[in-house]
């Protein structure tokens, strides 16, 4: 369920171009490679993406949809730099990009989720570890924890 009262700061492209911002939601209209879509434009700027929150792609409005988002956004920008038409699409997977995990006291937390027909799922676990496995987000994005401790720029 998403949060209500909140809506995407899309101002700087709607007063630019005011027909690729929903009326309804604020959200930046997109096609399926997330390139801009301005509706009633009959050449809509396809040099133009928008993804996260801020896009209205059909998916969950959540970090783990945007981070998966952007790299899609990545190889359709590296493709056009190649010469070559985008051609990879956003196809949302609700069940992954929506889930949340839940801590239960130290070492016990719940996976949550809701199915594509917007059933339930609970998931127990118990893995022991204080941090939820914090190690392994901090090595999916290339950083080296050992070093979390210290300061920037060796300071």
């Amino acid at each position: 369920m998403g949060c209500t009262g909140q809506r995407p700061n899309s101002s700087i492209l709607g007063s630019l171009l005011p027909n690729a911002v929903s009326e309804e939601t604020s959200r930046i209209l997109v096609q399926p490679t997330l390139q801009v879509l301005a509706a009633d434009t009959p050449s809509p700027d396809t040099r133009t993406f928008a993804f996260g929150d801020v896009a209205d792609h059909g998916g969950p409005y959540m970090a783990r949809a945007g981070w998966r988002q952007s790299g899609i956004v990545l190889d359709n920008i590296l493709a056009m730099i190649s010469g070559q038409a985008p051609s990879r699409t956003y196809k949302p997977e609700v069940f992954i990009e929506g889930a949340i995990k839940l801590t239960l006291g130290k070492t016990h937390l719940v996976f949550y989720s809701m199915e594509a027909d917007g059933s339930d799922v609970m998931i127990p676990a118990r893995n022991g570890q204080l941090d939820l496995g914090v190690k392994r987000a901090w090595w999916t994005y290339g950083a080296n924890f050992k070093l979390a401790g210290e300061p920037a720029g060796g300071i």
